[in-house]
């Protein structure tokens, strides 16, 4: 399977926003991070590219503690990928069209549970390949409607399983 600009994105979850490998994804997407809008309290920032290619990258400087022996360079930390639905480059050779059934082939896995945040859109959580939400358009789940890769283990534990900011 040839590795999609999706793919590339997700291996950086965790990685500084002055990485090296982060600002060749910043020019891949024609952006410059000199000129992301950040929050005034703690220098988060998310780039918003729903509207261009379907993607919005969030950062924040907030790791969890899990992720083992990162460079610390300074900055913010992509925590969080959202694939919207107009996005044509899903990771793990995911497609929209694909049914539940396709994803789990294709990423080799199993749901660990699944939340329904209102009645048209549910989300199936893969928590070992790193919070790999799957929002569906119905509960025929035929046809994928966007999906969210993050860090954090589990979105109901508490902000004790974090550092900020992230060190060595």
């Amino acid at each position: 399977m040839q590795k999609t600009l999706g793919d590339e994105i997700v291996t950086l979850l965790g990685v500084s926003e002055s990485d090296d490998r982060m600002l060749d994804l910043f020019e891949k997407l024609g952006v410059d991070r000199n000129e992301f809008e950040r929050d005034e309290d703690d220098g988060a920032f998310w780039v918003e590219l729903e509207e261009e290619m379907g993607l919005e990258l969030e950062f924040s400087d907030a790791v969890p503690k899990k992720l083992k022996d990162p460079q610390y360079i300074g900055g913010q930390y992509l925590v969080d990928i959202t694939f919207y639905e107009n996005c044509t480059f899903f990771p793990y050779g995911l497609r929209k069209e694909d049914s539940l059934t396709i994803v789990e082939e294709k990423i080799n896995k199993k749901a660990n549970y699944m939340s329904a945040e209102d009645d048209s859109i549910l989300q199936w959580i893969y928590e070992d390949i790193g919070d790999l939400g799957i929002d569906f358009k119905d509960n025929t789940y035929k046809n994928m409607e966007g999906m969210g890769v993050s860090l954090y283990a589990n979105p109901t534990k508490t902000s004790e399983e974090y550092i900020l900011p992230f060190t060595r």
